[in-house]
C-alpha cells in the first residue's frame, strides 16, 4: 500500500486522539475505582434497606403539576408516590454496564460484585414496585382536588394496603415482594375502575345537559302561514314531545346519580359532605342547560316576530278581512294573536316546570335521615335535610333576561296590530263607500289591492269574492 504525506498525517491525528481518549478513560476508571475503594460492601448493602416507596416531595410533585397533571394535594395520604430506589445504586449499576462494555479491558471492583450480582433481580423488583405506582398515582391524576376529597375513604383504605411498602418492605426483603405488588395492583385496579365509572358517569350526565340545552321549545315553519287555532295547537304537541325529553333525560341523571351513590353510601361525614356538593353542582348545571334552551326558545321566537339584524320579521298568521254591520274587520283579531303568542310565550317558559330539582328528588332516594331531622341543612352530622330550594320553572320564569325577551315580543306584536290598523285604513279608502252603506247589500264589487308587505308580519294577497254580506270573509292577509 502506497502512503501519501495526508495518510501519513490522518494516522498521527488518530494516535493522538486515541491517546487522548485512552488517558480519559483511564482517569474515569481511576476515580471510579477511588470512590468504590471508599465503600464497603455493608455501605452498599445498607443503601437497600430503603423502604419501597416514598411519597413525592413537594417539589417533584409541584413539577408534575406544571407538566399538566392534575393539581396534587401534598398532604399525607393525598400525595403521589414514587419508587425509592437508592439513585447511587442505580447510577453505580449504570457505571458496571458501560465498563463492562469494554470487554474486560477494565476490572469491576470487588465491593461493587456482590450487590453487582443482585442487580437483575433488583431490576426485577424496581419494575414490579413501579407497577404500583403508576397505579396509584394514575388514580389520583384522574381526580380533581375536590373528587379526590369525594373518594378520601377508597383513598384511605388503599393507603392502608400500600403503608407497608413506605414504611416496612425494603429492597432487601425476601420472599413477600411478589404477593404485596399483586395485591396491592389489584386494589388499585378495584378503585380506578369506580373512578373510571364514576367519570364516565359525570360525563353522561353533562351530554344529557347538553342535549337539553340544544332543544328548541317551539317549533316555527319557515314557510308556513298559521290560520287561526293551528299555531298554538302545533306548539302545544311540539311542548308535549320537549317535556317527555326532558322527563326522560331527567330519569336518566337521576339514574347515574343514583349509580354513583353507590359507592359513597357508607362514606364518612366527609364523603357525604363532598356528595351533597356533587348533587348541587350537577343541579346547577341542569338549571343552567334549562336557562339555555328557554332563553333560545324566546329568542327564536322574537327573532320570528321582531326580525334581527340578519333577517326580516317572518310571516306567522294569516289574517281574514271580513266585511259585518257595514264595517270592514279582520280575524282573527289582532287582540286574539297577542293572547295566543303570550300563551305560547308563558307556555314554553312553563315546560320547565316538568323537571324537578335533583337535590330534592335525591334526598329521599338516597339519604336517610333521623328523626329529628328538620327542613333545613345541618352540615355537622353530614346529613341531607330536606331543604325547599326554588324549582327550576320558579327561578327561570322570574329570570330578568327571560322577561326582556317576553317584553321585546309583546312590542312586536303590539307594532304588528299598528301596521294591521293602517293597512286596513288604506283597503278602507281603496274601496269605494257605496259598497258598505247598507246592511242589505248582497254583494261586494271584485277589486284587488296592493301585494306589497308592510314589514310587520303582514303580506296583502288575494281579491274580493262575490259573496252574500252575512257570509262575506272576501279577502285575507298574513301577520
Amino acid at each position: 500500500m502506497t502512503h501519501t504525506r495526508e495518510a501519513d498525517e490522518a494516522e498521527a491525528a488518530y494516535k493522538v486522539l486515541m491517546g487522548v481518549l485512552n488517558d480519559y478513560k483511564a482517569s474515569r476508571y481511576k476515580g471510579w475505582v477511588d470512590s468504590m475503594e471508599a465503600l464497603d460492601s455493608t455501605m452498599l448493602q445498607a443503601r437497600l434497606d430503603n423502604p419501597l416507596m416514598k411519597r413525592m416531595e413537594r417539589s417533584a410533585a409541584t413539577e408534575e403539576v406544571l407538566l399538566g397533571a392534575t393539581p396534587v394535594l401534598n398532604k399525607g395520604k393525598d400525595s403521589l408516590l414514587e419508587c425509592n430506589f437508592d439513585r447511587g445504586l442505580l447510577a453505580m449499576f449504570s457505571e458496571v454496564q458501560y465498563w463492562e462494555k469494554f470487554q474486560g479491558e477494565f476490572s469491576i471492583p470487588y465491593v461493587a460484585h456482590d450487590i453487582c450480582n443482585q442487580r437483575e433481580k433488583l431490576r426485577v423488583m424496581r419494575e414490579h414496585v413501579m407497577l404500583i405506582v403508576r397505579a396509584y398515582n394514575a388514580i389520583l391524576y384522574d381526580l380533581t382536588v375536590e373528587e379526590r376529597r369525594l373518594f378520601s375513604d377508597h383513598i384511605r383504605k388503599l393507603d392502608k394496603r400500600i403503608n407497608q411498602g413506605l414504611q416496612k418492605l425494603t429492597w432487601a426483603t425476601k420472599g413477600v415482594v411478589e404477593h404485596y405488588v399483586k395485591d396491592c395492583c389489584n386494589h388499585c385496579g378495584e378503585i380506578h375502575a369506580i373512578v373510571r365509572r364514576y367519570k364516565e358517569g359525570k360525563h353522561k350526565i353533562s351530554r344529557e345537559c347538553r342535549l337539553t340545552a340544544s332543544l328548541l321549545l317551539l317549533r316555527i315553519d319557515k314557510n308556513a302561514i298559521y290560520d287561526e287555532g293551528i299555531f298554538e295547537a302545533k306548539q302545544a304537541n311540539h311542548r308535549t314531545e320537549v317535556k317527555r325529553r326532558f322527563q326522560q333525560s331527567h330519569q336518566n341523571i337521576k339514574q347515574e346519580l343514583r349509580d354513583m351513590f353507590v359507592n359513597f353510601r357508607e362514606g364518612t361525614s366527609e364523603v357525604q359532605r363532598e356528595w351533597r356538593e356533587l348533587v348541587k353542582e350537577v343541579d346547577r348545571e341542569v338549571e343552567v342547560s334549562l336557562r339555555q334552551t328557554v332563553k333560545r326558545s324566546l329568542q327564536e321566537l322574537s327573532r320570528a316576530i321582531n326580525g334581527d339584524a340578519k333577517s326580516e320579521p317572518q310571516t306567522l298568521f294569516g289574517v281574514k278581512i271580513v266585511l259585518e254591520n257595514s264595517r270592514i274587520d279582520y280575524r282573527p283579531t289582532m287582540i286574539n294573536l297577542t293572547h295566543v303568542v303570550n300563551i305560547v310565550a308563558k307556555e314554553l317558559i312553563s315546560t320547565v316546570a316538568v323537571v324537578p330539582r335533583l337535590r330534592e328528588v335525591l334526598v329521599a332516594e338516597t339519604e336517610k335521615p333521623p328523626a329529628h331531622a328538620t327542613t333545613n341543612t345541618d352540615e355537622d352530622d353530614g346529613v341531607v335535610r330536606s331543604e325547599r330550594h326554588p324549582s327550576f320553572y320558579s327561578v327561570i320564569s322570574n329570570d330578568e333576561d327571560m322577561l326582556k325577551i317576553v317584553v321585546q315580543i309583546m312590542n312586536g306584536m303590539s307594532s304588528t296590530a299598528t301596521e294591521l290598523q293602517k293597512y286596513l285604513g288604506r283597503a278602507i279608502r281603496v274601496e269605494s263607500p257605496c259598497c258598505y252603506s247598507c246592511h242589505s247589500c248582497t254583494s261586494a264589487s271584485s277589486f284587488d289591492d296592493v301585494r306589497a308587505g308592510t314589514g310587520r308580519n303582514i303580506s296583502p294577497y288575494g281579491r274580493w269574492t262575490r259573496k252574500p254580506t252575512s257570509d262575506v270573509m272576501p279577502r285575507q292577509t298574513e301577520v
